[in-house]
């Protein structure tokens, strides 16, 4: 739990100058308070998976039949300032018909492209790369969440590229997030980064700014 929170911490209150945060993943909720935290806290906030396709919707952008979270995400979005240069968005998709990545293989698109019966399952190799630059001039970099459904192989390609990226940097890199974990480790990649946390959802709640009442309880914030 000490070098949790000292990792922790130290995202938090390094300088916001070279510092990146990337968020993917499926529970967009959790997420959210996050990226409304660091804006003043970060350089960058790179963003991918259903988190970026509740962005897109919210926006009023077709997503075809993509992953989305609704409830309550709508309101908190209102209070992000979206258009804050700092927060990247997918700028290519690789979409198919078939999650499973068997039956309608991915297509890479830009977003306006997307038909209705796709889903928006990885970023493109445009964003990738463009995500690996930033990733490599950073000095800090955090992610929580794949970019896409990177646990079926035909996926997750983006996801592999920025974790290469974090890993080549150089950078103080800390990964978190249950799915995050089962595909490092999957990867083989679980040695490679400077902390894995294992917070789960208390990584969020942390780095969102909120009190955790364990370590309320212990005295942490006195």
């Amino acid at each position: 739990m000490v070098k949790e929170a000292e990792n922790l911490e130290r995202i938090l209150k390094g300088p916001a100058q070279g510092k990146t945060v990337i968020l993917g993943g499926a529970k967009v909720s959790t997420k959210l308070p996050v990226v409304k935290n660091f804006l003043d806290k970060a350089e960058h906030i790179l963003i991918g998976g259903a988190l970026a396709n509740a962005i897109f919707k919210f926006r009023g952008l077709n997503i075809g039949r993509s992953v989305v979270e609704d409830s309550g995400v709508a309101l908190a979005l209102k209070e992000i300032d979206l258009n804050n240069p700092k927060i990247i968005l997918p700028s290519d998709i690789a979409v198919s018909e078939d999650p499973k990545g068997a039956v309608s293989p991915a297509m890479v698109l830009p977003l306006k492209d997307i038909s209705e019966n796709q889903m928006i399952l990885d970023i493109g190799p445009e964003t990738a790369r463009k995500f690996s630059d930033i990733i490599k001039n950073s000095k800090t970099v955090v992610f929580n969440g794949p970019l896409g459904l990177a646990e079926v192989e035909a996926f997750s390609a983006g996801t592999k590229v920025v974790f290469d990226s974090m890993i080549r940097s150089g950078a103080f890199s800390v990964v978190g997030g249950g799915d995050t974990l089962a595909l490092i480790e999957r990867l083989g990649l679980i040695n490679r980064f400077s902390y894995v946390s294992i917070g789960g959802g208390a990584m969020l709640e942390f780095l969102a700014g909120n009190k955790l009442p364990g370590l309320e309880a212990l005295g942490y914030y006195a």
